[in-house]
């Protein structure tokens, strides 16, 4: 087991963004909110020292971390919310970040 040097978001879907999921109807039976969390996404983050450094890091990435998770439920991009800031964000997602990450794989990382 290795200590990554990366830190790990987890996006945690709210009731807004739940509502959202159901109204776009690309599922064949309504998403319960304990589905919805636990079909999370995790995303790797950089090592930061402080915390308003890895918010800062965050809040930069708001638009491009909102719109993969909006992808992963419905593709067309025309039934996303077109209000899609940082504000919004916070209101449809919570963010848990766990700051040790631990590799338990034998075989490298693989990016694609």
């Amino acid at each position: 087991m290795k200590l990554v040097n990366r830190s790990v978001l987890v996006l945690k879907p709210t009731a807004k963004m739940l509502d959202w999921i159901n109204s776009v109807g690309e599922q064949s039976d309504p998403v319960t909110m304990e589905e919805a969390q636990e079909m999370t996404n995790a995303y790797l983050l950089p090592d930061f020292e402080d915390d308003e450094e890895q918010a800062n890091y965050i809040r930069f990435r708001t638009k491009k971390l909102f719109e993969h998770e909006l992808d992963a439920w419905c593709t067309d991009s025309g039934r996303w919310p077109s209000n899609r800031n940082y504000k919004a964000f916070t209101e449809w997602f919570r963010a848990e970040v766990s700051h040790m990450a631990y590799d338990l794989a034998p075989d490298p990382i693989v990016c694609n």
